[in-house]
């Protein structure tokens, strides 16, 4: 099950909007860590991903990963994740037990 590791604590803006960054983990089957960044929009709740950013061997050396987060990397990571996305999925979808890593085509 997909676990909240880390939140920037300032939102992101794109002209008057306003998105929460959050990270998100699983742990795979062999023990590693795999990680990526969900974008909420504050005003409409709507959400989009990015693929897998990183794997890591344990939680330790993932969370060294998100603390090491620049506002340069998130500002690509929320582009990446408008560009795999096209949009923004609606506010309330369920999100899955486990996070598929293909990226669509």
């Amino acid at each position: 099950m997909s676990q909240l590791v880390g939140e920037l604590p300032s939102p992101l803006t794109d002209g008057s909007r306003r998105y929460r960054a959050s990270i998100y983990a699983d742990q795979l089957p062999d023990g590693r860590w795999e990680a990526w960044l969900e974008f909420t929009d504050l005003g409409t709740g709507d959400c989009a991903l990015t693929g897998v950013e990183t794997r890591q061997h344990d939680l330790r050396q993932l969370l060294g990963w998100v603390r090491g987060l620049t506002p340069r990397y998130v500002e690509g990571s929320f582009a990446r994740a408008r560009r795999r996305f096209g949009e923004f999925a609606p506010a309330g979808l369920v999100r899955p037990h486990r996070r598929r890593t293909i990226e669509r085509s």
